[in-house]
């Protein structure tokens, strides 16, 4: 089979496509044949050094969309034929790809074979940290970052469903139109303004009871003090490129938490992801707007992302 591997750490271009051979199925595992692969900032830090690879060369790919192709022994979730998503796996940019049973679901229906293969990896870890790992509560207020991303457009719908009120930042008027389209109570518009004070002002100097982040660096700094007495600060990432946070340890002094997010996603029972997957049955939740290259411009994908030049979610077109 083909899959798009990188045999050293560097920019874009070192992404190249590669013969190896087809995966087998073991005990608990799913063999998928890929339709789009998602792409994700995890895969850019693994490609470029900030994320550990275990070897090289190393195929990216957290989740995908697909047809079952073969089943390990145990599997139940799933079967051969089955049209399915799948995410919290490694090496979907390929023509098959492996992942464990619990997290294979059926595509609901209407949901489109690429939207499908994106929303695995950001509703899930938006749910883990809005609904897990935040506690977010009906009448609460939420500041969410980068709302005209992918993990931004699921954190707005999720935090709308368990009834808070979004706070919702992103760097263009075209994000945060799109994220106001996706429910977002006010817009802040970081580039033209200082983020900070404008929540305080929103929020008549409570400030927010949970912020979610994943730029790191200044915003976490900042978004600590825009956080209401006993507030949450869920951190997933640092897409900046600053990993590092400066505060005074006063500040948590009001009773603040500092949580990371991401973490949830592989501590979850299956039961937990169907939720999810059962709200997009019921319209609760749709899918964000998705970006396709072809398998053949993979690096122009992650260059797109990079640059931050889209709305929403990215995949790469694997089945031709």
């Amino acid at each position: 089979m083909k899959a798009i591997r990188f045999h050293e750490i560097g920019k874009a271009d070192v992404l190249r496509i590669d013969d190896v051979p087809t995966p087998m199925p073991k005990p608990g595992e799913v063999l998928i044949k890929t339709a789009y692969a998602g792409v994700n900032f995890a895969d850019i830090g693994f490609r470029d050094g900030k994320l550990k690879v275990q070897s090289l060369p190393f195929c990216p790919g957290l989740e995908g969309s697909g047809t079952v192709d073969a089943i390990g022994a145990g599997v139940t979730t799933c079967k051969p034929g089955d049209s399915v998503l799948a995410f919290k796996l490694r090496g979907s940019y390929a023509e098959y790809f492996i992942a464990q049973q619990d997290a294979v679901f059926a595509v609901p229906g209407g949901m489109k074979m690429e939207e499908a293969a994106t929303v695995g990896q950001i509703f899930m870890t938006a749910w883990s940290s809005l609904a897990i790992r935040g506690k977010l509560q009906r009448g609460q207020t939420a500041l969410i970052h980068s709302a005209g991303n992918g993990v931004g457009i699921a954190a707005v719908q999720i935090a709308k469903h368990l009834g808070a009120k979004v706070i919702a930042t992103a760097s263009s008027p075209a994000k945060l139109q799109l994220a106001k389209s996706f429910g977002a109570d006010e817009l802040i518009n970081y580039a033209q303004v200082d983020f900070a004070p404008e929540t305080m002002r929103l929020t008549n100097n409570r400030g927010v009871d949970l912020t979610l982040d994943g730029v790191g660096g200044e915003s976490v700094a900042k978004g600590i003090k825009c956080l209401a007495d006993e507030g949450r600060m869920v951190l997933l990432g640092f897409s900046s490129g600053d990993p590092w946070v400066h505060f005074h340890v006063l500040d948590l002094v009001r009773g603040l938490s500092i949580l990371f997010g991401s973490a949830g996603l592989f501590q979850l029972p299956r039961s937990e992801y169907a939720k999810v997957i059962d709200l997009f049955k019921t319209g609760a939740f749709k899918p964000v707007p998705v970006t396709v290259f072809p398998m053949t411009e993979a690096a122009a994908a992650h260059r797109y992302l990079e640059e931050r030049k889209g709305v929403g979610k990215i995949a790469i077109k694997i089945t031709p």
